[in-house]
């Protein structure tokens, strides 16, 4: 649904006044699905609320019912299902982050990352040294890859 915001403005031009209307529109959806999902990441880290991973997973979800299209929003899933143990949930949401995120490689790095955090709860070592090289492929400068592959190595 798109919602439309009119502003009007007052302005000389050629020493007479005139009047501009701006009208921007927005989805409502779009900015529904924004807002869940900083109340996600509220529950999630327990910022002005008790830390809740479970409420903090009904707030991504939400964010993504409101706006499936937007890879960021099945990232914060992913990574919330990768935090409490459904690892499944989130290998699912984390690609599909990937399918979306097809162009921006700092997003497919951070999946990518999540992803081999997840192979690695599994004791999937090769699964998981291969996600944080692909992420660091994509983002040389993903410390927490550096740091997870680091780990891995010693």
């Amino acid at each position: 649904m798109s919602v439309s915001n009119n502003e009007e403005y007052v302005v000389t031009e050629d020493k007479e006044w005139k009047v501009y209307r701006l009208k921007e529109s927005f989805n409502i959806d779009e900015k529904i699905a924004s807002l869940y999902d900083i109340l996600g990441w509220m529950y999630l880290e327990g910022k002005g609320v008790d830390k809740n991973s479970n409420e903090a997973i009904s707030m991504f979800n939400n964010s993504v019912k409101f706006d499936s299209k937007d890879s960021d929003y099945h990232y914060d899933l992913g990574y919330a299902l990768s935090e409490v143990g459904r690892y499944d949930e989130s290998l699912a949401s984390l690609n599909k982050c990937l399918e979306l995120s097809k162009d921006d490689k700092k997003s497919q790095s951070s999946a990518h990352n999540v992803i081999g955090v997840v192979y690695l709860s599994n004791d999937n070592i090769e699964k998981a040294k291969e996600h944080f090289q692909k992420a660091l492929e994509l983002n040389s400068n993903n410390e927490y890859a550096k740091t997870n592959l680091s780990a891995l190595n010693e």
